[in-house]
């Protein structure tokens, strides 16, 4: 009888082991930049840049986002259409509803083809 009671419990017990682990999980996905944001470049705008030697600045992306720095975090990553050039993107008023508002806007552009939090910083604000 208590072999049966155990069989029955445990999956109750093993299922509230598995929610508090999500619940962990959770609150680990929260842990993003609010100062930084990563942008993928169109191809087109990709090779554009890179057969100008383009150097990217904070104004080239005003006045849909305002920004204190500009990084160009790899040159040319080979997509199946060609080189895509990835930045990182450094808010001048860094905080939750400007990081969120700045890749919204940015996604809009069309010489974006990504732009998303920076998920790889542990920190924040």
């Amino acid at each position: 009888m208590k072999k049966l009671r155990l069989v029955m419990v445990l999956p109750l017990i093993l299922a509230m082991m598995g929610g508090l682990m999500m619940i962990g999980c959770n609150r680990d996905r929260e842990k993003f930049s609010y100062e930084t944001i990563i942008v993928q470049l169109t191809v087109e705008a990709s090779d554009a840049a890179t057969l100008s030697g383009r150097v990217f600045t904070p104004a080239d992306f005003l006045p849909e986002v305002t920004l204190s720095e500009v990084r160009v975090l790899d040159g040319g990553v080979p997509t199946p259409l060609g080189l895509s050039i990835f930045l990182s993107l450094v808010l001048e008023n860094p905080g939750r509803n400007n990081v969120l508002q700045a890749v919204d806007a940015l996604n809009r552009r069309s010489d974006v083809y990504h732009a998303s939090l920076n998920i790889f910083h542990t920190g924040g604000i």
